[in-house]
């Protein structure tokens, strides 16, 4: 009932989205892959439907083709494109994540810009890609590594055209007509 009213956003984030039954891909499709909306898929998106695998149809919901990974591999990201703002949301330029994960998903870089890719195979791990123009335009993003830190959400936030209320990593709550801030260390606040 809720994903009939998908609530209003410019970014939606969707954490390990293994199976996505087809009328909740029918209503990402018609519902969110539009007006400049920006989604996130980490580590898994779309790969069951009804609890067979699909992956042919990741693409459907995603925008993004995504592969399992030769067995044994692991995971790991290099950042290639540190200039990119999703990029730089990651400080430490070397390996970003890195656990053991069975299976882990690359995915296949058509017309995406690669953002990063696993250490061990060299294949796209972070990759970002853009759809259409005008009002049928929209972003999506896929970061194989189960990583999700402040600063990517802040990143994500950003590119989507959401407002950023803190970078010092505090607590904040927005709702009009109030803003409140539990502040994580002390020290001036913009």
């Amino acid at each position: 009932q809720h994903r009939e009213r998908f609530p209003e956003s410019k970014l939606y984030i969707f954490l390990n989205a293994w199976d996505i039954r087809p009328e909740l891909r029918s209503d990402i499709k018609n519902r969110l892959q539009k007006d400049n909306k920006v989604l996130f898929w980490l580590y898994a998106a779309g790969q069951f439907d009804s609890g067979r695998e699909s992956l042919e149809r990741a693409r459907e919901v995603t925008g993004i083709a995504l592969k399992a990974q030769p067995f044994f591999s692991k995971t790991g990201t290099t950042i290639l494109n540190r200039r990119h703002p999703l990029s730089e949301s990651f400080r430490d330029k070397g390996i970003v994540g890195g656990s053991n994960l069975e299976p882990s998903y690359f995915a296949i870089p058509e017309e995406a810009s690669v953002l990063g890719e696993y250490s061990a195979t060299g294949l796209p791990s972070f990759v970002v890609r853009e759809f259409g123009t005008g009002e049928h335009a929209w972003k999506s993003v896929f970061l194989g590594e189960p990583l999700v830190t402040p600063d990517l959400v802040r990143a994500l936030g950003q590119i989507a055209g959401a407002p950023v209320w803190n970078f010092q990593g505090d607590v904040v709550h927005v709702r009009a007509p109030f803003l409140s801030i539990h502040c994580a260390g002390a020290g001036p606040r913009t």
